[in-house]
């Protein structure tokens, strides 16, 4: 997978999404598996939010996929969700923690 830039995206990068419809879907990442990976059967990144000085977050929404899943109960809200994030979400390596978000 690739972000933004073109850049391939490996685990341990630090990624910061953007544009996601639901606030929770936004903020800074690191990367723990990408699909292709030895142990990893997913099709999608999978992403664990860390705070600005590089820790792994304590918080109730830790754990994210790329592209972004919408879990939502009401039909309307899953496809607004999902139409809004396939238009404007986008994820960025920044590798450095002093970057966005």
């Amino acid at each position: 997978m690739q972000d933004k830039n073109g850049k391939e995206i490996k685990v341990g990068d630090v990624v910061v999404i953007s544009g996601g419809y639901f606030k929770t879907d936004n903020g800074r990442f690191r990367v723990e598996h990408v699909p292709g990976e030895g142990n990893w059967l997913g099709k999608e990144c999978n992403l664990r939010r860390i705070k600005k000085d590089g820790t792994y977050s304590a918080g109730k929404y830790t754990i994210a996929f790329w592209p972004l899943s919408v879990t939502v109960s009401g039909y309307e809200k899953s496809r607004a969700a999902m139409k809004h994030n396939a238009e404007n979400a986008q994820i960025e390596i920044v590798n450095e923690l002093t970057g966005p978000p």
